[in-house]
């Protein structure tokens, strides 16, 4: 008879394919707008509502991932801003509890009348048990909206432990 399935010493259970989805991971968007406040204000991104969450790590209330295992994350974001003001720019931060990630600056196009962005972010990085991880938004020029319009998840936050 083979082998199917092992549960290692960390509690891993793993099989001829690979890992199950036991796997620590989340995946959360916004279900409201927000508005940042000004060009000097980085505004932390309310994803508040989850659509999954192996391990209970994802806080939706602060908005906030805590690792409930160490190990190496695959961390993205995306938040589609709207009412983004002519000629400025939009950017993405993730940060965790020891190292602060900068995505892109996203410019917005003057001669689009659209007035919408999309910056995204994604990092691979090491996280203890306990490290949290925060993603935040800017607008460079005046104020824009995330668009958490309910259900259309434009704003997601999701992670997943590779290893």
């Amino acid at each position: 008879m083979s082998e199917v399935m092992r549960l290692d010493h960390d509690g891993h259970l793993t099989a001829s394919v690979g890992r199950f989805t036991a796997q620590p991971s989340f995946s959360a968007y916004a279900n409201a707008n927000q508005t940042t406040i000004n060009s000097s204000h980085w505004m932390h991104v309310s994803a508040n509502v989850e659509n999954y969450d192996v391990g209970s790590g994802y806080n939706t209330t602060t908005c906030t991932y805590t690792a409930p295992e160490t190990g190496t994350y695959l961390l993205t974001s995306t938040a589609r801003m709207s009412s983004v003001n002519d000629g400025g720019y939009v950017w993405m931060w993730i940060e965790t509890s020891n190292i602060s990630y900068y995505g892109d600056l996203w410019s917005t196009d003057e001669d689009d009348n659209s007035h919408f962005s999309s910056p995204s972010l994604t990092v691979t990085t090491q996280l203890d048990a306990g490290d949290t991880v925060k993603v935040y938004v800017r607008a460079t020029s005046g104020t824009a909206t995330t668009d958490g319009t309910a259900g259309a998840q434009m704003v997601q936050f999701q992670g997943h432990m590779l290893s």
